[in-house]
């Protein structure tokens, strides 16, 4: 025991305060839980089991962990360096031991320490422009794109001469929704479009892929895993030379690829330094484009189709209706017929006649339709009469074209006309001309019958509308083979209206002759004959006939023109037969020379009469007696045919043909037609008469004698008497009316003025005609004298 003072003042201890105690020696030891760290010192926890994952035992059995573990032995692991959670968030598990990693929007990825490494986040490509060309001395000669903006994604094209290659790309990638970066072990995130790339691939027909040489990458300024870039994105890369030889068939196919990806550095928590980057797995976003080539251009069966396919047809019923054009049979491969256009042209005439387009990129009309199973084939009214010319352009989908061409006449007012020149009428040619080519004198049956010029169209005549056509001229040379315009020889147009001129006479294409035969003056003549006989040439304007015939008998010719519209005109003539001669009766002639005379005048009585074709005339001739020759002729025309006899003794009329004549006349000689100027001697003349009827065919002739003419030679003053025969003067007189004529004529037609003409002469005309041929003609007094 010890004592011990319990209560000590500055004397010291209080007797009072002193007290006995135990007395103790000290051990030291550790409390439970505890142990020492250091002599004397249990500063050192005891955990039981042990932390791990570096965690400290801070006190007995509690771990102070590390790392972002936890746990009471810091067994779990939380978010953090070693297991990273971003974008994303990092909670305890339900144990509280461990924790859970859920991903942002647009993120995934559960394997341990790669969480939210997955990128769902996809670029936007807002163009992809594929672009081929051709250079030329440094001069760019055509170019073709092809852009992810237009409806379509592949076209076909007919270029195969291309030699660059241009790219164009945009993508943008907008910057993400992301949480707050945990800074304790993320250090920085970077996260956008990384790299770009233009991949070509060549497909040979038949599906044979050619991998482009090389891969074209996009270069954005340093852009790529470590550098990615939020926002827009350009790619452009020009002049890519080309080296590919492509066919037709084949395809060019580019694919623009845009990567998304980024990283985020790690920090390590318990140290603070950088650890290893990790990359974001990266994504993808693609657009494709395809070039297709084909270099052939649409085909057609024409001219060996099976099932009568025309590749153009024009079709207008009577050349007067609106133009249908059709065509069927087209084919194209590969790509395909898409369209068909047309144009129309009027064909006018150079100054060669020729016709042609005269503005071969002016038509009156130019339009088109889409190829369809079904089409609505094109109507179009004309305006104006003429040839036009109708081309169509049949185009593939690469745009590859053949052009095709037709004629076609339009006409729909025009008329078959006649010529008003005597010289051209239709006439049986072997018919006498005193007649007006209505009376034959030869029973032979040989009909030669000519119509030269008589029928014509003016409208095709003047417009040379059957001329040769000259070929379209080509178009576009200078854009190259693929781009030129020019009509295809394999499909020119072998029937209907072609290139050559159509053989026609003045607008008609083809005649046709028929005939009528009967014996009673041709009264019951019809309209035309029913059977229609075509020429060995069609626009032949003569023709002979051959058709038994007897006195009496009439042959009607009928001829029909056709011109190219299918219109018709039917003329006719008609031709009597009279073998026989008139009947004279009586024939006196009274040579009269007598100065006081008027008209220095000898008479001519006759008395004669023609059953069938009448008598037309007298025909005289002077024959010199001395040297036995013809030096003057004449005709002395018969009085006027009548359409009807009132009295049988002066008249006598022919039934069949509705026409009388007189029985006899009393006509006019003038002496001057037989005068022979500067004799002088004796000299005797025959004069020489016979009655002709309208066949020319002539009774046997009357013969008076003068036994010297210079009797009535010197009765004929002024020229004759200087030496001028009377045949002479009518020569000179007929030469003054014609110039006079001539003249007229010219007048009228300079001021346009129509010329009036006479169609009928009078009869009882005295026609007169000298050795030179020339004729003249005087009025004479028609009378008839009375016969008992």
């Amino acid at each position: 025991m010890v004592e011990e003072c319990t209560y000590d003042t500055r004397a010291g201890c209080s007797t009072l305060r002193w007290v006995r105690v135990p007395n103790y020696d000290p051990e030291y030891f550790c409390l439970p839980g505890w142990q020492e760290s250091r002599p004397k010192n249990c500063g050192k926890a005891i955990c039981n089991p042990p932390c791990q994952f570096s965690g400290t035992c801070t006190s007995p059995n509690k771990c102070t962990c590390t790392g972002g573990n936890t746990g009471p032995s810091c067994e779990g692991r939380l978010c953090s360096h070693s297991k990273p959670c971003y974008p994303g968030t990092c909670s305890k598990d339900q144990s509280g031991s461990g924790s859970t990693c859920t991903c942002s929007f647009g993120f995934e990825g559960s394997t341990a320490g790669s969480e939210c490494l997955t990128l769902d986040e996809f670029p936007e490509i807002c163009q992809c422009r594929f672009r081929i060309s051709k250079f030329s001395e440094g001069m760019e000669m055509y170019n073709i794109i092809l852009d992810s903006a237009f409806d379509t994604t592949e076209i076909w094209t007919n270029r195969k001469d291309f030699n660059r290659i241009d790219y164009t790309g945009i993508a943008v990638l907008n910057p993400l929704d992301l949480p707050p970066v945990p800074s304790d072990y993320i250090s920085d995130v970077k996260l956008g479009i990384v790299g770009g790339s233009f991949n070509t691939v060549h497909i040979k027909s038949g599906n044979i892929n050619v991998q482009y040489p090389d891969q074209a990458v996009c270069d954005d300024t340093g852009v790529n895993k470590d550098n990615p870039k939020i926002g827009i994105f350009n790619c452009t890369i020009k002049n890519q030379p080309n080296s590919l030889q492509v066919q037709s068939g084949d395809s060019l196919k580019t694919t623009f690829t845009v990567k998304a990806g980024g990283y985020r550095q790690l920090i390590n928590i318990d140290t603070k330094q950088n650890e290893a980057k990790q990359y974001y797995t990266e994504t993808n976003m693609s657009k494709t484009l395809t070039y297709k080539f084909d270099f052939v251009k649409p085909t057609h069966c024409y001219p060996n189709c099976p099932n009568d396919e025309t590749p153009l047809e024009i079709v207008a019923a009577s050349r007067q209706t609106p133009l249908n054009i059709t065509w069927k049979g087209w084919e194209d491969q590969p790509s395909g017929v898409f369209r068909y256009s047309w144009e129309i042209f009027r064909l006018e005439a150079n100054d060669n006649g020729e016709l042609h387009e005269p503005h071969p990129l002016s038509p009156i009309v130019i339009s088109h339709v889409d190829h369809a199973d079904h089409t609505d084939y094109p109507t179009y009214s004309l305006t104006a009469p003429g040839l036009y010319s109708i081309i169509l352009e049949v185009s593939d989908v690469a745009n590859n074209s053949v052009y095709v061409r037709r004629f076609s006449l339009y006409d729909p007012h025009s008329t078959i006309q006649l010529s008003d020149d005597k010289d051209s009428h239709l006439r049986v040619t072997s018919a006498t001309p005193e007649s007006n080519f209505t009376w034959h004198g030869n029973l032979d049956g040989i009909i030669p019958v000519k119509w030269t010029n008589y029928f014509f169209n003016e409208v095709i005549e003047q417009g040379h509308l059957l001329n040769k056509i000259l070929d379209y001229p080509p178009q576009f040379v200078d854009e190259g083979p693929s781009e030129v315009k020019r009509i295809a020889d394999e499909y020119k147009n072998t029937a209907g209206r072609t290139h050559q001129a159509v053989s026609n006479s003045r607008g008609i294409i083809k005649f046709q002759i028929g005939h009528h035969h009967d014996s009673n003056g041709g009264k019951n003549k019809p309209a035309a004959p029913t059977v229609w006989t075509d020429l060995a040439d069609p626009i032949s304007t003569q023709h002979t006939l051959n058709v038994p015939v007897s006195n009496g008998d009439t042959v009607v010719v009928y001829v029909k023109a056709i011109d190219p519209t299918g219109r018709e005109r039917v003329e006719s003539t008609q031709v009597n037969f009279d073998s026989t001669p008139p009947v004279v009766t009586q024939l006196d002639f009274e040579l009269t020379p007598n100065k006081n005379a008027p008209e220095m005048t000898s008479s001519l009585s006759c008395a004669a009469t023609d059953p069938d074709s009448g008598v037309l005339l007298i025909s005289w001739r002077a024959v010199r007696l001395d040297t036995n020759t013809k030096y003057a002729t004449g005709q002395i025309m018969w009085p006027t045919k009548m359409e009807e006899c009132s009295n049988a003794s002066q008249c006598i009329c022919n039934d069949k043909f509705d026409e009388c004549f007189n029985r006899g006349a009393q006509l006019s000689f003038d002496n001057c037609q037989m005068a022979i100027a500067g004799l002088s001697n004796s000299v005797t003349v025959e004069l020489r008469f016979s009655v002709m009827n309208q066949a020319m065919i002539g009774s046997s002739e009357s013969v008076f004698k003068i036994n010297d003419i210079r009797e009535v030679s010197n009765v004929c003053a002024g020229p004759a008497a200087a030496g001028l025969s009377g045949g002479a003067i009518a020569g000179i007189i007929i030469g003054v009316i014609l110039i006079i004529a001539i003249a007229v004529l010219i007048f009228l037609f300079l001021t346009n003025r129509q010329p009036f003409t006479k169609s009928r002469k009078e009869r009882g005309s005295v026609y007169i005609r000298n050795m030179t041929g020339k004729s003249t003609a005087t009025n004479q007094s028609n009378t008839t004298p009375s016969y008992s």
